[in-house]
């Protein structure tokens, strides 16, 4: 008896991270009689900190009428009312006897807090009315570690191991090692991933992701995430998992990596080994750029300057005010015997002094606003893809309209900015309690609405996309002093060549579309004095992505004022844009 009860509770305890692999938000059969029921998962067992997380929906309509579901989404980051929030809904309608599956992507707040708990809430009411549900999925975060995915046949037998390393040493709250996934319900989009840092799973897990979940991982890894595949049978490479650009067991693409290790015939990872490891990437965790490295150096604020605040005139005004609406009110136009007369020049005097104000704020501030942006751009010509990391600084105005309309191909983050007059996004508030909200626009595009811009503030911003293009640089003679040509639809300033066998070469001058341009020789020292000048712009982060592309032969540098920007608020106007494009040279 005893034996059993052992068995049985083992049996237990080890389907316990299979449940677990997958967040579900709700199951449930409305009508047992015909059928109708919703079934809402999660692509992973936790919550990344900025992003999207992919939802997967099932619904079985067994009636004879249409029946529609309207889903309200709540991302929060913080289990209190001071919380930062970003909304989004969704609907879905089946017709009847039918089943419908469908995907969306929720987008997720900023987690500008460290270690605050993050959240997400999902609202759930049908038509004709059926039963409304709230539902809730909860993680926790730290910008000290980065947030992985690790696939369910890894997750099972070291999860335990692994997340008693993780916490050993830290504080109450402190997140597990990773979340878990199952390889059949990776999403196709790229932003599912964007939130997170790094993906570990085997190689049979590889060869089991869907083709299309398969190349939006691959350009989410090109942005800068990181792969680790493991493979129990020595024959596999990455060459035979058809990763083609890998060299011996690692493969560096743009600014992501792709790993292959061995993992062991029992399946336990070494969790010491394992944590080093996965703690010391290429690039920090994406939650510390947004919640703290900005805030101590940014050199994009800093060329950006400061604002100075002038309040001679209102406080002249205020003075006015209060001589003119007492004493001058009292005794001269309402004076003893018309004392009526306060109900009309008392609001008079104070529309007056209002309107002055105003017009001092408008003459000071303007509307609209300005700001400064950088872009680092890497080119594949070969997938006819641009790969961008957009940082942008802007001082807002008087804004008439906050809300603004950009491609669904990027994702637009706050960032916390060192407190200020006019920062709204900082350490110290926590992020303000902003709401934002992001919602499905017509032809492909977003439309953002609620804080990300308010009226005479301050605002960070990075922003990620992935863009078609044509643009590249071609060479003309491959022998002898090379020339090229540019596709790009705009004139590029300066162009930095690394030859295959390691030559430096540079642009003359101006390289104009379409036009053939010859390169000059360029010495080290010449080139590692741009590098440095360049180095000088850009934050830690920005920096690293930049050195790891800089010294590749077969490929150039090239600097642009102009480029392929996306753009946020419409009424900002960019005193300074500047793009650092990145890429092989086509025709070697």
């Amino acid at each position: 008896m005893n034996r059993a009860l052992a068995l049985f509770l083992l049996v237990c305890c080890s389907t316990l991270p299979f449940l677990s692999a997958q967040h579900v938000f709700y199951d449930h059969e409305y009508n047992p009689k015909t059928g109708t029921s919703l079934k809402m998962t999660a692509m992973s067992s936790t919550l990344p900190s900025s992003g999207y997380m992919a939802v997967r929906v099932t619904a079985r309509n067994g009636e004879k009428i249409p029946v529609s579901w309207s889903f309200g989404f709540t991302s929060s980051d913080h289990d209190y009312a001071e919380s930062n929030q970003l909304s989004s809904s969704f609907s879905l309608s089946c017709p009847p006897d039918q089943q419908k599956n469908v995907e969306f992507l929720v987008p997720l707040v900023t987690a500008i807090q460290d270690d605050s708990p993050l959240s997400l809430e999902v609202s759930i009411s049908g038509r004709p009315p059926l039963t409304s549900t709230f539902e809730k999925m909860t993680s926790d975060q730290s910008h000290n570690w980065p947030c992985i995915l690790m696939s369910e046949a890894l997750y099972t037998p070291n999860s335990g191991p692994l997340n008693s390393a993780a916490a050993s040493g830290s504080h109450y709250g402190s997140p597990a090692f990773a979340g878990s996934f199952t390889p059949r319900d990776l999403t196709n989009d790229w932003r599912g991933y964007a939130g997170f840092d790094a993906i570990m799973l085997t190689s049979a897990d590889w060869k089991a992701i869907e083709p299309g979940a398969k190349t939006a991982l691959m350009k989410w890894n090109r942005l800068g995430g990181r792969i680790v595949i493991y493979a129990v049978d020595p024959s596999v490479t990455l060459l035979s998992l058809g990763i083609e650009d890998a060299e011996g067991n690692e493969a560096y693409r743009s600014w992501g990596s792709i790993e292959l290790l061995e993992l062991p015939a029992s399946g336990l990872l070494n969790a010491s080994r394992t944590m080093a490891m996965m703690k010391t990437g290429e690039l920090d965790p994406r939650a510390s750029i947004f919640g703290k490295e900005l805030v101590s150096s940014w050199p994009l604020q800093y060329s950006f300057g400061e604002r100075s605040f002038n309040p001679v005139f209102f406080i002249l005004i205020l003075i006015a005010f209060g001589i003119i609406v007492g004493p001058v009110n009292l005794f001269v136009f309402a004076k003893s015997g018309q004392r009526h007369r306060l109900f009309i020049t008392t609001p008079i005097i104070s529309l007056t002094a209002s309107a002055l104000l105003l017009l001092i704020i408008v003459f000071q501030d303007g509307f609209g606003g300005k700001g400064h942006r950088l872009a680092l751009v890497e080119v594949q010509p070969e997938e006819n893809t641009a790969y961008i990391h957009q940082q942008q600084i802007a001082r807002t105005g008087v804004l008439l309209n906050t809300s603004f309309t950009t491609k669904n191909n990027a994702i637009v983050t706050p960032v916390a900015l060192d407190a200020t007059r006019w920062a709204r996004i900082t350490p110290r508030n926590g992020g303000g309690e902003s709401r934002y909200r992001i919602s499905n626009g017509e032809k492909n595009t977003l439309d953002l609405s609620g804080d990300w811009y308010k009226s005479r503030s301050e605002y960070g911003h990075i922003v990620t996309s992935i863009q078609s293009t044509r643009g590249r640089l071609e060479l003309l003679s491959p022998n002898g002093r090379p020339s090229l040509t540019s596709t790009f639809d705009f004139p590029i300033e300066k162009i930095y060549y690394v030859s295959s066998s390691g030559d430096l070469w540079q642009s003359s001058g101006e390289v104009k579309s379409g036009r053939k341009s010859e390169l000059v020789p360029c010495t080290t020292a010449e080139f590692n004095d741009w590098r440095s000048q360049i180095t000088k712009t850009l934050n830690v982060d920005s920096k690293r992505r930049f050195e790891l592309l800089a010294d590749r032969q077969g490929h150039f540098i090239a600097l642009a004022k102009d480029g392929p920007f996306t753009d946020t608020l419409g009424s900002l106007s960019w005193k300074e844009s500047t793009a650092i494009i990145t890429g092989p040279i086509v025709g070697l």
